[in-house]
């Protein structure tokens, strides 16, 4: 066990030194930056130190192991300039101590205008998708240690134009007492070419907080390095009501416009297996967005 738990820290700091090597550049596949599941984005996406439901995935795969029955979670995201989101996430725990983890996601928009190289109007329009698989691994290793790594294929697509990358990513969450720590990097991998030009996946390192000190409240903080030089800093929290009524409310400070920044909000509902959750992000001059998820649990319970 010990010599797994060191060949994580291991992998975590090689990727942290590979992205402050790299410095500032543009970086391809910028949609792995979206914060996409309701739950997670009304606390601000502050989620890497608390990853306590299928929603690991795309915060920390460590955290995967906490659950105790299998999960599914459906979401829409309604995002800026008719850009839609689907988001399909599925978690099974497996003995008491490994948890596996399955999710696609797909982002896509119709009807862009096609211009060329001086910005001339051209006859017709475009379309352009983004899709990205990830099968994912935890295990438990005692009450305070949990390891996850996800492994996953990113595809983009513009016009007829299309290429693909593959990445993984490594996550560590430590639990002391009412105290998460969750340490990820994220999208390491390699790079995407489209259109004679090639880019890097928007590499990162994550750190983040789980602090339960107060009961039926939760609060998360993350901070966050990127390859192209993006500070991430956020901070929510969430407050069930009578066990059925979640609130929850956040705030992302982001030097990268695109992603959102600013006030985070959202609310869920929850109903013996059966949860629904929604989440409202403003991006000013762009609009609003929106994100609906709906998530069922099922099958027996898992002693962890």
């Amino acid at each position: 066990m010990k010599k797994t738990y060191l060949l994580f820290i291991c992998l975590i700091l090689i990727s942290n030194k590979q992205i402050f090597a790299k410095g500032v550049g543009t970086t391809g596949c910028s949609f792995l930056k979206i914060d996409t599941v309701a739950r997670p984005v009304g606390m601000g996406g502050a989620f890497s130190g608390i990853s306590d439901d299928v929603n690991a995935i795309r915060y920390n795969p460590a955290g995967l192991s906490q659950i105790n029955k299998a999960e599914v979670t459906l979401t829409h995201n309604e995002w800026i300039q008719d850009i839609k989101n689907e988001f399909v996430g599925y978690a099974q725990p497996v003995g008491k101590d490994w948890t596996l983890g399955l999710t696609l996601n797909y982002l896509y928009t119709t009807g862009l205008i096609k211009r060329d190289i001086n910005g001339n109007t051209l006859d017709g329009t475009f379309g352009a998708n983004d899709g990205m698989s990830t099968l994912s691994f935890s295990k438990r290793f005692n009450d305070n240690i949990h390891l996850g790594t996800n492994m996953k294929i990113v595809r983009e697509v513009i016009e007829e134009r299309n290429d693909i990358a593959y990445a993984v990513d490594f996550g560590l969450l430590y639990k002391i007492s009412d105290l998460n720590i969750g340490v990820v990097a994220q999208n390491i991998g390699s790079k995407i070419e489209l259109y004679q030009e090639s880019f890097s996946l928007p590499l990162s390192l994550r750190i983040g907080l789980g602090i339960k000190y107060i009961k039926n409240a939760i609060i998360g903080i993350d901070a966050a390095k990127s390859i192209d030089n993006q500070n991430d800093f956020r901070i929510g929290g969430e407050y069930l009501l009578f066990d059925i009524l979640a609130l929850r409310a956040g705030y992302k400070f982001n030097q990268d416009e695109n992603t959102g920044k600013g006030i985070h909000g959202g609310a869920g509902v929850k109903y013996k297996n059966y949860q629904a959750d929604f989440a409202f992000v403003p991006y000013g001059d762009l609009g609003n967005t929106y994100r609906i998820s709906l998530t069922f649990r099922f099958g027996h319970s898992q002693t962890k």
